[in-house]
């Protein structure tokens, strides 16, 4: 529990405190930081890093804390101000320094000042390691997309991914991290080609994302996201359906989703397991008309495919009740009585036709307007067919 954490390490500091032990506290201090940070509640983190600079201004763990502290709070000038006194101290290591540069740049992006976080972020690649000059270029690529230079900032997102390919760079091997940080890349990179038009590059690239990103991440889900947006509805990997679907607590989401699951099954040519996923969907009581009628039109089609003509009209009868306007209805209804037809079912048929002209008959405008004709013409041919020529006559 971080709270008790704290509170024993408050209790030990007061006993440094009375032994005058200002290093012990400075270090209890420096581990409260850290563990709130890791708990992303940054602004107790800020308040014990400040506890640990008012002890010792210059220390650069405190100041590194505090800079993190400040960013996740979103006080980017206070963070900016932070990094660029630990850059400006010199005292670390070249990579180091290069991390500096790269969070300096960062800050100075986020509080507006473009010009000068570039400066930062050049000197991030000049000396710094794979991993900070990935970040550095996918910082620039921000600002070159903020000049309206999309192709430039997708090259820099491209070098920002290749940084981190251990085939180019043998250090990236020991970057715990490699796999998510270049999912994450690769989503950006997605996004502008996508920008770009660039639809197979943006696939590539939510591929490599969905492959190299921890599995209930955010960057996995993004990425499977991006996939089924920008691939037909008949095809997919099942993996990215089950990505989202996993503790996903929307029911709209999910039955749309199922939906998905049911097509991508449907175009490998399993209709039974279609029809048995679109039916389960359907049997969710949580879920709206909208997700139920597209789920029923799905089923429709999948009964047709498996020559199921009066489950397939009765199907299609249950989406003209849940239709929108009285145009949708009477569309749907004149669907389903072309669904009875097919299964010979006179009645019904006739039924579903005069329900159309129905709804049909305060309706105005060209689509309600073609919809009276083609079902009068239906009624009328029909009508014939069943020797109802008072009908058949109405209708012509």
């Amino acid at each position: 529990d971080l709270d008790h954490a704290l509170t024993s390490l408050k209790r030990a500091n007061g006993l440094h405190h009375s032994r005058e032990d200002a290093r012990a506290q400075l270090r209890n201090l420096i581990r409260g930081g850290e563990m709130c940070l890791a708990a992303k509640r940054f602004d107790t983190a800020n308040s014990w890093f400040r506890a640990a600079l008012d002890l010792n201004h210059g220390n650069s763990k405190a100041m590194w804390g505090a800079a993190r502290a400040a960013a996740g709070l979103e006080n980017h000038d206070e963070a900016a101000d932070l990094w660029r006194e630990l850059f400006d101290a010199g005292v670390e290591p070249p990579e180091v320094q290069a991390h500096f540069a790269c969070e300096l740049g960062r800050a100075l992006l986020a509080s507006g000042h473009p010009g000068d976080a570039e400066a930062a972020l050049r000197r991030a690649t000049a000396t710094g390691g794979a991993s900070t000059r990935s970040k550095a270029r996918a910082l620039l690529a921000r600002i070159r997309l903020q000049q309206d230079r999309a192709a430039d900032a997708l090259d820099l997102l491209q070098e920002a991914i290749d940084d981190l390919d251990p085939v180019l760079n043998p250090e990236v091997e020991k970057i715990e991290a490699r796999g998510q940080e270049r999912a994450s890349i690769s989503l950006e990179h997605a996004q502008v080609a996508l920008l770009l038009e660039e639809t197979d590059d943006a696939l590539r690239d939510f591929r490599r994302a969905f492959t190299e990103a921890r599995p209930g991440s955010a960057p996995r889900k993004q990425a499977a996201r991006g996939l089924l947006e920008h691939t037909t509805t008949g095809q997919g990997d099942l993996a990215w359906i089950d990505e989202l679907v996993a503790n996903n607590e929307d029911a709209e989401e999910r039955a749309y989703l199922s939906l998905r699951r049911a097509g991508v099954l449907a175009a490998a040519g399993d209709s039974d397991a279609a029809l048995a996923v679109v039916t389960a969907t359907l049997k969710d009581t949580t879920i709206s008309d909208a997700p139920r009628s597209v789920a029923l039109q799905l089923k429709a089609q999948f009964l047709d495919a498996l020559g199921e003509s009066a489950a397939r009209a009765d199907v299609l009868a249950q989406r003209a009740a849940l239709s929108g306007s009285n145009v949708q209805r009477a569309s749907a209804s004149l669907e389903a009585a072309q669904g009875w037809r097919e299964a010979s079912d006179m009645d019904r048929c006739l039924s579903a036709l005069h329900l159309s002209l129905q709804i049909l008959a305060d309706s105005e405008g060209e689509q309600a307007d073609a919809l009276r004709s083609s079902a009068l013409q239906f009624l009328g041919e029909y009508s014939s067919l069943a020797r109802r020529w008072k009908e058949a006559a109405d209708a012509y």
